[in-house]
């Protein structure tokens, strides 16, 4: 099994993959609606009117202004105290859109996610990081052949009547094939990663350490990573079948960019919650 380092220990390619693609969801976008002042943390915050009826309802489910640096931090669960850092590098109005492009950070791994507006949609697409090619090079080395596959996941955010419409259409996001004969031992590996159709079901009031966020919209989807591992050899055959499955909610405000997300491991019960904790913008000083 090739490892590579993420957050705090040694992580398998299983869960680099995981990793990679919850993070760009977290990054998608989501926007500050009437957000109110928090702790001294949130300094950076976006300091606008609060009021409902000034042009933060006409903004897409991202940020507006260049600079913004988004921290989300895992608040609860496994690698709890770790974090990621959205840095939007470039904001401009491009073709009828307002055009956002990100680099983020995570425990050393960068992602470059990006997303873009119009009066009536928000759409942002998340892709895979260089690190998770880099894995997979290095898993490949270990097999006599090697495949894989990537299609990169555009969510789609109505700004008005939002709920009960699709996000997203279920995609099979990764999978990867390799199988190694080795002394008459034949070991044929695939990973396959799904992701359900995700729905806009709900909306509500969110507080995080970043501020209280009004009118967030709830995008709920499932996903699952397909593990199996088939050996065969003179002593015998047998399969593993690693298979995990998610149950993900993601809380998206206009103007800033995801403040939670719940994230359930349906075989083990247990869940992740991730927060956005800070908001930094050029020209507020800490």
């Amino acid at each position: 099994m090739t490892y590579t380092y993420l957050f705090k220990r040694p992580v398998s390619i299983w869960r680099v993959t995981l990793l990679i693609t919850i993070t760009s969801f977290i990054m998608s976008s989501c926007s500050k609606s009437a957000a109110s002042s928090g702790s001294g943390d949130n300094k950076g915050s976006d300091q606008r009117s609060g009021d409902s009826n000034s042009t933060h309802k006409s903004l897409g489910y991202m940020p507006d202004q260049q600079g913004t640096v988004l921290t989300y931090t895992i608040v609860s669960g496994d690698e709890i105290g770790a974090s990621a850092r959205i840095n939007y590098l470039d904001i401009h109005d491009s073709a009828g859109y307002r055009v956002a492009a990100a680099e983020a950070v995570v425990a050393g791994i960068k992602l470059y996610p990006s997303a873009r507006y119009n009066e009536e949609y928000t759409y942002s697409t998340s892709y895979f990081a260089t690190a998770y090619y880099d894995a997979l090079q290095l898993l490949a080395s270990t097999f006599n052949s090697f495949t894989h596959q990537e299609t990169p996941l555009t969510m789609k955010l109505p700004h008005k009547d939002a709920l009960h419409k699709v996000a997203f259409p279920t995609t099979v996001t990764a999978t990867w094939h390799g199988v190694k004969d080795e002394d008459g031992t034949v070991t044929d590996s695939k990973m396959k990663q799904t992701v359900q159709e995700g729905v806009i079901d709900s909306s509500a009031v969110i507080q995080t350490a970043a501020g209280t966020y009004k009118d967030c919209i709830r995008v709920h989807y499932l996903k699952s990573q397909q593990r199996i591992i088939s050996i065969s050899s003179p002593d015998g055959d047998y399969t593993v079948d690693n298979t995990v499955h998610f149950d993900i909610m993601v809380w998206m405000a206009k103007g800033v960019g995801a403040v939670k997300t719940i994230e359930l491991n349906l075989d083990t019960g247990l869940s992740t919650v991730t927060d956005l904790t800070k908001i930094e913008q050029p020209g507020n000083a800490d």
